[in-house]
C-alpha cells in the first residue's frame, strides 16, 4: 500500500487547527482547474486527498505480482510504478479498477519504456467513467514504467481508491513477432497453421505468393473466444482485397471461408486480428489455411451487388427475347453471385430466369449428397428510388413506411417491425437499395426413397417500369459450396401481352389465406370491365379466339355446372390442403405473332368508366422502381356511369369487339376485374361468356361479391400438364345454368356502386404460367329480373338453386 497522510506530504506534523485552516484557505488541498466544483468543497469534515509519494520516475514504487491500491487525487495526479518483464516472458496483463463504478475519474494507464524520452509502448485506449480495465499486452522483456492517471487529467476522487495488479507470462504464439509485413511468416499453399491473438492490438501477418492458380481460398476457424476474429487479404501496397469478420466470435464458433480470384500474380499478405484490435485471448488458438486453385467462375468478383456482372441485350418485345446465358460457380460457402440486367421497353414486361447446377457424372447417391450440401437459390432484386445508400448495411430497411406486407407489394411484401418495408440488404451500383421481388429455392428429395429432383430453380415475375434489375445466385443457407461444379444461369424477357396489367397487387406467392380486400380495391380502382345489356335476349353470336380453339369443342353453356369434378368445387379447402410445390418442368408454349382477325378488345368510350390512367409510364432514369402499386380506391370524382346511369353497363349483348382478353403471364399471376351491379335496386340475371386457349395453365376462375368468394365453379378444371382449349358460358337463363345474378339487396349508389369481382389464376398446387396462352371473356345482363327456373328466392331473400 502506497498511501500516506497529508503530514507525510508536507514533511512534518501539522497542528489540527492549523491544518484545518490551511485546508479551508486552499479550498480542499488541491489547486487544479475545476477542483472547487466538487460537491465536497466547503462542507464541514469534507474528505481530503490521500496523497502518495510515487509522483515520477525518481519516486516510483516497485510493482510486483501483488495487488496495490492508490488514489487519483488531486487533479492531474499521476502515480508511477516500476515494472520488470523477465526474460522469456512476452505478455504483460494489467488489471486496473476503481473500488466503485460511481467514481468521477476515468482510470487509465500507460506503459513506458525506460529509455530516452520514455516512449509509450502500450495503453488501454479510451475508457469510460469508472470502467474497469483488464488487458494483456505483448511486450519485450525489460524494464518499464507503468503510469496510472485520470484519462483527461481533469477529475479527482477523494473518497475512493483504485486497485492495480499485473502479471507476466510467456507468449503462447511461437510465431511471434509477426506483426508487420516485414516480419510476416511465409505460408505455403495448403499449409495449415495454428496461432493465438494473445494480446491487445496483436496482428499476425502471413506471406503467400499467387502464381498460375489465381483462386485464393482463405479458411479461418476458431472456437468461441474473448474476441471477434477478423481475416484480411492485403496487397504489398496496402490495398485490401478481402475483409471478413465474425462479430459473434464471443458467442459462436468462427468458421470463415472465402475465395477470391486474384487477377495479378505475385505476393500477398493474409492478416489475422481482432476486429478492432482491442480484445485478445491467449488461451484459445485459431487455425488458418490458404489454398490456391483454378478459378472456374470467370465472373468473379461479383460477391456484392455493387460488383455485379452485366448481362446485356434484354429488350421486352412482342415475343420472348433470346436467352442470355452465363456460367459460374459457388466455389465457397457464403459466396453469392450478382448479375445486373439493363432492360429496355419493359414498362409492362415479364421476366423468366432459370438456374441449373451441373450434376454430370454423378449417380443418384452422389446427387443426393451434392443436393444435401448445396441447394441453389435464385432471387430477382429491383431498386427502390427513394432509398439511397452508400453500403449494404444501409439497406436492411427501405425508405417506405408500411402497416402491413401489402404496403410493400412487389418489394418483398414484408413490413418490418420498425414500420418500414424490409430491403434486400444490398446497395446496388446505382447507390439505390434493392428489394426482393421474388426468390425461389431448390428443394431436395423429401426422403431417401423419393426420386432425386433435377437441381434447377426457376422464377418468373412482372416488370412494371424497371430499367434495371438484378439476379442473385446463392446457396440457400450460405453454407454450401462446390468449386468443381459449374452452374448455368439464363434469363429472357418479353412484353406482357395482357394489356390490363397490372391487374393485381403483386406478391411472389399465391395462397388461399391471402386477403382479397386489397385485390378487390385495386380492381375497383384500376380495372373496371363493362356489362352488356341483352334486354332479355340471348345475345349475338359469339366471337371466338381464332387460334388454338378446337371448333369441335361443345358449347359449355349447357353443361350442368353443378355436376363438376369434386376436386375443384371447394378450392378454399383444396388450396389449404395441398402444399405449394415447385414449378413443374413444363415447356411453356409461345404462340408467337398472330396474323389473324383477333377482335379489337377496346371497349366503347361510353362503356368504360373513367378510373384514371392504368399505364404509369417509365420512371425517372435514376429510379429503378417507383414502389408498390397504389391499393387505394379511385379518386373521389364521379365516375362515368355510362348507359342507364350504371358504370360499365353497355347497350347490346357481347359482339366480336366487346371481349376482354388476358393471360396468366408469370408465376403467381392473378388477374382481377371489377364490374358494377348492372341493375341497382333490382334483381337481374348475369352471364359470363369465356374462351380459353390450350396450354399448361389450369384456368381457375372465381367470382366474389364484395370481399367474399361467391362462385368458384366457373370453369371445370383440374391440374394437368396441358389443358385443352375450351369455350362456354357461366350463368344465364337456360335450364341447368347456375343461379348467377345481381341481387337487389346488394346496394350501392350512383357515386358508390356495388361491385362484383372476377379473379382468374392458375389452379394450385403446381404453379403454371404461359404468356402465350390467352383467355377472354365478356359479361352480359341477360334478364331484367330473377327468373324461375332456374332461380328461386330462398327465405333469406337470396337466390337459391332449384
Amino acid at each position: 500500500m502506497h498511501t500516506h497522510t497529508n503530514a507525510g506530504r508536507w514533511g512534518g506534523p501539522v497542528a489540527l487547527v492549523g491544518a484545518l485552516a490551511l485546508v479551508a484557505s486552499l479550498g480542499g488541498c488541491d489547486d487544479g482547474e475545476g477542483a472547487d466544483a466538487l460537491p465536497d468543497d466547503g462542507l464541514p469534515n469534507a474528505p481530503v486527498c490521500a496523497y502518495d509519494d510515487n509522483l515520477g520516475p525518481e519516486s516510483a514504487a516497485t510493482l510486483g505480482a501483488d495487488a496495490v491500491q492508490g488514489a487519483l487525487c488531486p487533479v492531474e495526479d499521476a502515480d508511477w510504478y516500476a515494472v520488470t518483464v523477465p526474460p522469456g516472458a512476452g505478455l504483460l496483463s494489467v488489471s486496473l479498477a476503481m473500488d466503485t463504478p460511481l467514481s468521477p475519474v476515468e482510470p487509465t494507464y500507460a506503459l513506458r519504456r525506460r529509455t530516452g524520452d520514455l516512449p509509450v509502448v502500450a495503453s488501454p485506449g479510451a475508457v469510460g467513467v469508472g470502467e474497469p480495465l483488464a488487458l494483456t499486452h505483448c511486450v519485450a522483456p525489460g524494464d518499464y514504467w507503468l503510469v496510472v492517471r485520470d484519462q483527461n487529467d481533469d477529475a479527482q476522487d477523494r473518497r475512493n481508491r483504485y486497485t492495480l495488479q499485473i502479471s507476466t507470462a510467456p507468449d503462447p504464439d511461437p510465431t511471434e513477432p509477426d506483426g508487420s509485413p516485414e516480419a510476416a511468416r511465409p505460408l505455403a499453399a495448403g499449409e495449415a497453421v495454428e496461432a493465438r491473438l494473445a494480446c491487445r492490438s496483436d496482428e499476425d501477418w502471413y506471406a503467400i505468393t499467387v502464381g498460375d492458380q489465381p483462386l485464393v481460398r482463405v479458411t479461418l476457424t476458431m472456437p468461441v473466444a474473448r474476441l471477434q476474429p477478423r481475416v484480411r487479404l492485403v496487397t504489398p501496397d496496402g490495398q485490401t482485397l478481402l475483409d471478413e469478420t465474425n462479430l459473434g466470435g464471443a458467442r459462436v464458433e468462427t468458421v470463415i471461408t472465402r475465395a477470391l480470384a486474384v487477377r495479378t500474380p505475385g505476393p500477398l499478405f493474409v492478416v489475422v486480428s481482432d476486429d478492432d484490435g482491442v480484445d485478445s485471448d491467449p488461451e484459445v488458438a485459431y487455425r488458418l489455411q490458404v489454398d490456391l486453385g483454378d478459378e472456374l467462375d470467370v465472373n468473379e468478383p461479383n460477391d456484392r451487388a455493387a460488383e455485379a456482372s452485366d448481362l446485356m441485350g434484354l429488350t421486352c418485345g412482342e415475343a420472348w427475347s433470346e436467352w442470355r446465358a452465363v456460367e459460374g460457380s459457388l466455389a465457397v460457402p457464403g459466396d453469392p453471385d450478382w448479375f445486373r440486367l439493363p432492360l429496355m421497353g419493359c414498362e409492362r414486361g415479364v421476366i423468366e430466369a432459370e438456374w441449373t447446377l451441373d450434376e454430370a457424372g454423378l449417380d443418384d447417391a452422389g446427387r443426393r449428397a451434392l443436393q444435401a450440401q448445396l441447394q441453389g437459390s435464385l432471387a430477382l432484386v429491383v431498386g427502390h428510388g427513394p432509398s439511397r445508400c452508400m453500403a449494404d448495411a444501409d439497406c436492411r430497411l427501405l425508405n417506405l413506411p408500411c402497416r402491413s406486407g401489402w404496403d410493400c407489394a412487389g418489394l418483398g411484401n414484408t413490413c418490418a417491425a420498425e414500420g418500414r418495408c424490409a430491403g434486400a440488404a444490398a446497395c446496388l451500383k446505382e447507390a439505390l437499395c434493392g428489394g426482393f421481388r421474388v426468390e425461389r429455392r431448390h428443394s431436395p428429395a423429401a426422403s431417401p426413397e423419393a426420386p432425386v429432383p433435377e437441381h434447377r430453380v426457376r422464377l418468373s415475375a412482372p416488370l412494371d417500369g424497371q430499367r434495371l434489375a438484378y439476379l442473385r445466385v446463392a446457396d440457400v443457407g450460405a453454407d454450401g459450396a462446390d468449386p468443381q461444379r459449374l452452374y448455368s444461369l439464363r434469363v429472357r424477357v418479353r412484353r406482357d401481352p395482357d394489356e390490363h396489367e397490372p391487374s393485381n397487387l403483386y406478391a411472389p406467392t399465391l395462397l388461399q389465406s391471402d386477403p382479397t380486400d386489397v385485390q378487390v380495391d385495386h380492381a375497383i380502382a384500376h380495372n373496371w370491365v363493362p356489362v352488356h345489356a341483352c334486354g332479355g335476349g340471348e345475345g349475338r353470336e359469339k366471337g371466338v379466339l381464332d387460334q388454338g380453339v378446337d371448333q369441335a369443342v361443345p358449347d359449355l353453356a349447357v353443361v350442368d355446372m353443378a355436376v363438376v369434378d369434386q376436386a375443384v368445387v371447394d378450392m378454399a379447402v383444396r388450396d389449404q390442403a395441398v402444399p405449394d410445390l415447385a414449378v413443374p418442368d413444363l415447356a411453356v408454349p409461345d404462340l408467337g405473332p398472330r396474323d389473324m382477325a383477333v377482335p379489337d378488345l377496346a371497349v366503347p368510350d361510353q362503356a368504360v368508366p373513367d378510373a384514371g390512367p392504368r399505364d404509369q409510364g417509365a420512371p425517372d432514369a435514376d429510379l429503378l422502381d417507383a414502389g408498390p402499386l397504389d391499393a387505394s380506391p379511385a379518386d373521389a370524382s364521379t365516375p362515368d356511369m355510362g348507359f342507364m346511369g350504371v358504370p360499365g353497363l353497355v347497350d347490346g349483348c357481347c359482339g366480336p369487339d366487346d371481349w376482354i382478353e388476358g393471360a396468366i403471364s408469370y408465376e403467381a399471376d392473378q388477374d382481377w376485374y371489377a364490374y358494377a351491379h348492372p341493375c341497382p335496386g333490382e334483381d337481374c340475371m348475369v352471364r359470363i361468356r369465356y374462351e380459353v386457349e390450350g396450354g399448361p395453365v389450369d384456368p381457375f376462375w372465381q367470382i366474389y361479391r364484395g370481399d367474399s368468394l361467391w362462385f368458384d365453379t366457373v370453369l371445370a378444371v383440374a391440374e394437368a400438364p396441358d389443358q385443352a382449349p375450351r369455350q362456354g358460358s357461366f350463368g344465364g337463363t337456360a335450364p341447368g345454368d347456375q343461379c348467377f345474378y345481381a341481387f337487389q339487396g346488394h346496394r350501392g349508389g350512383r357515386d358508390t356502386p356495388y361491385f362484383y369481382s372476377l379473379r382468374v389464376r392458375d389452379l394450385l398446387p403446381v404453379k403454371d404460367w404461359a404468356p402465350g396462352q390467352r383467355y377472354r371473356f365478356c359479361i352480359e345482363k341477360v334478364a331484367d329480373q330473377c327468373v324461375s327456373p332456374p332461380c328461386v328466392i330462398s327465405p333469406n331473400g337470396e337466390c337459391d338453386t332449384p
